[in-house]
């Protein structure tokens, strides 16, 4: 796969999802054809597992390259923390994990909620098994799990300050902008308990980075790298735009036919991409919070059709 021009391999494997998503798929459904059903999301579990995994490593992108933390990163960070040997450090530490776990196992269902599978089997397993013994088991693993995600791989130290006033001077326009029309077209907004909407926005934390893992991480290195040994675009301010407009416009599409989610979706991810374009300010973290920002003002305050792909025309 080395010999092929990486935005091209990229536009072939989001090709076969989305023909598999849109034909395959939903003719199997409507034929009533279980094998061929799962045959075809086995078919796109493969594309996503390259997409995620195997793309980044055939072509040596390293996981802080991409924006993230890595265990070395960990190792390092620990290390730091054992050498303060300030006993007020440690408490801040330990109070903010403690805080996160109350908050946590608090608003253990709303936080899960925007976030598939785990929003829709918390849920289930709520209603259906109704002791408070079994759901704290259940909420504390799931919190261990979230926390040993964000320490080892999401929470990328380095240039996390940087990253984070980039999204903040160019993502804050955009947010006050879709916070107000919240506020002024729906009246959830207006009436929504605070905790419930903070609940819902770290849950989307993580859902926006399973998006962008499987947009941002790799289309966008993908159509700069492709871009360029292509000779298509060889200045490189020019070609971070031009990457990031194929970005934005791909995960666009993959709203479809939710045209107002595809239009905004269209306008964050523009503003993600351009950021992570730079290298300085590639923090996958920082992201997900504009992302979850913007998630959140979309599904949970407006109330904006979500629905996207065969799923809108099945129900």
């Amino acid at each position: 796969m080395r010999a092929v021009n990486p935005l091209l391999e990229a536009l072939i494997v989001y090709g076969l999802i989305f023909c598999i998503g849109w034909t395959w798929i939903p003719a199997a459904y409507v034929a009533g054809s279980p094998p061929l059903y799962f045959a075809g999301w086995a078919v796109i579990a493969f594309l996503l597992i390259w997409v995620v995994f195997l793309s980044h490593a055939t072509r040596g992108r390293g996981l802080e390259a991409l924006g993230f933390a890595s265990y070395r990163s960990f190792v390092a960070n620990v290390k730091k923390v054992r050498e303060w040997g300030d006993k007020w450090n440690y408490m801040l530490i330990y109070g903010t994990v403690v805080a996160a776990y109350a908050i946590f196992m608090l608003t253990f269902v709303p936080f899960t909620g925007l976030i598939p599978v785990f929003g829709t089997l918390n849920q289930f397993l709520v209603e259906h098994v109704p002791h408070s013994a079994f759901t704290f088991s259940l909420a504390t693993a799931q919190f261990v799990f979230f926390a040993i995600i964000t320490a080892l791989f999401f929470f990328k130290t380095g240039n996390i300050k940087p990253s984070l006033k980039q999204h903040a001077k160019y993502g804050t326009p955009f947010v006050l902008f879709m916070f107000t029309w919240a506020l002024l077209a729906s009246e959830r907004a207006n009436t929504e308990p605070f905790m419930n909407v903070v609940a819902h926005f770290l849950g989307y934390i993580y859902w926006a980075l399973a998006q962008q893992v499987a947009t941002l991480v790799y289309l966008l290195p993908s159509a700069m790298e492709g871009l360029e040994r292509g000779g298509i675009v060889r200045d490189p301010r020019r070609r971070k735009v031009v990457s990031s407009i194929i970005t934005a416009a791909l995960f666009a599409f993959i709203h479809i036919p939710a045209m107002p989610l595809s239009l905004i979706a269209f306008a964050a991810e523009l503003i993600i991409a351009m950021i992570y374009s730079t290298e300085k300010y590639r923090n996958v973290f920082a992201a997900c919070l504009l992302h979850a920002l913007v998630g959140v003002i979309v599904v949970l305050l407006m109330q904006i059709d979500v629905t996207v792909g065969f799923l809108a025309y099945i129900g």
